[in-house]
């Protein structure tokens, strides 16, 4: 598949993943090393872009030690992060990370679960 072709799948994952909840503000595909490649927001952003970086690199890094556990555990399917005002889904995507910010209201099980149907369904078609 060409890489507009992905680029163009990957903004329609992130848009559907947007529309499952109304409480979720941001939904970010990251490289591996937290740099974003796709996005798709409700909100502009209250940070700097170096505070934007930081979040995400912290969040790909959370992954990827988590890998170094595969073997004896099973790999991950997503981590969950509760805040005050926030909370944040991270899922593992072949060489990237999507992570969705949403408001802390909404129940981390059953929305990470329609994540990852639309996830998988979408790994299937690339």
């Amino acid at each position: 598949m060409s890489q507009s072709r992905h680029c163009l799948n990957l903004s329609e994952l992130c848009n559907k993943i947007l529309n499952i909840d109304n409480n979720i503000q941001t939904v970010t595909v990251i490289s591996k090393n937290g740099r974003p490649i796709e996005e798709a927001s409700r909100l502009g952003s209250k940070h700097t872009e170096e505070r934007h970086e930081m979040f995400f690199m912290s969040h790909a890094l959370e992954i990827s030690l988590g890998k170094d556990f595969d073997d004896q555990f099973g790999k991950v399917n997503y981590t969950f992060t509760s805040r005050d005002n926030l909370s944040v889904l991270s899922f593992p995507m072949d060489d990237s990370f999507m992570l969705i910010v949403y408001q802390s209201q909404v129940g981390p099980i059953s929305l990470a679960m329609k994540i990852k149907s639309l996830i998988m369904h979408f790994q299937k078609l690339v």
